[in-house]
């Protein structure tokens, strides 16, 4: 755990690799943790050091933040990002899905260690179906209804994934409730 702000609590993973000089960020998507990063990981290790972080909200930084608003701002999630970046000396930021957000505003203010950037799947807009997702997403976590919102996830955002990652969305929520 570090503590950023002296306000929130961050699980961070921090994978050091014998001999290597640079360091990746990983940055999660929207109700993403640390785990989701797994099979990346695989194809990086070798290669830098990994940083692994779960924002206050999600995995296992949530249960160190409950007295929190449980709401964070973007500017939040940047400074947050900011404050790893330079803690770490991070040298390449590799972002999924809607942390292309953060990340993007996180590189406009030009931190210093940073060499390269990928951003992965990452659209500004929201468009009504994404819209929809979201709303539904929302009141399927709030409700705790671990099978409406298994099903809204395999029948949309992960319509053509293999049966096996479709269940394992749904551990994946179940853990978020749990936990």
């Amino acid at each position: 755990m570090i503590t950023v702000f002296e306000k929130y609590q961050i699980h961070f993973e921090y994978r050091k690799k014998e001999g290597a000089n640079k360091t990746a960020i990983m940055v999660n998507g929207a109700l993403a943790t640390t785990t989701s990063f797994s099979q990346s990981i695989r194809n990086l290790e070798d290669h830098v050091n990994i940083l692994l972080f779960d924002l206050p909200f999600a995995g296992r930084s949530r249960e160190h933040n409950r007295n929190t608003s449980g709401v964070l701002s973007k500017d939040d999630e940047i400074e947050i990002l900011l404050y790893l970046i330079e803690h770490f000396g991070v040298n390449f930021m590799i972002s999924a899905s809607w942390g292309g957000v953060s990340s993007l505003l996180s590189l406009a203010r030009r931190p210093s260690t940073i060499e390269k950037a990928v951003i992965l799947s990452f659209s500004p807009v929201i468009n009504d179906a994404m819209y929809g997702y979201m709303v539904n997403a929302r009141r399927f976590l709030r409700d705790q209804d671990i099978p409406g919102g298994a099903q809204l996830l395999n029948s949309t955002v992960g319509k053509y994934l293999p049966r096996l990652l479709k269940v394992h969305n749904y551990q994946y929520l179940l853990s978020m409730v749990q936990g």
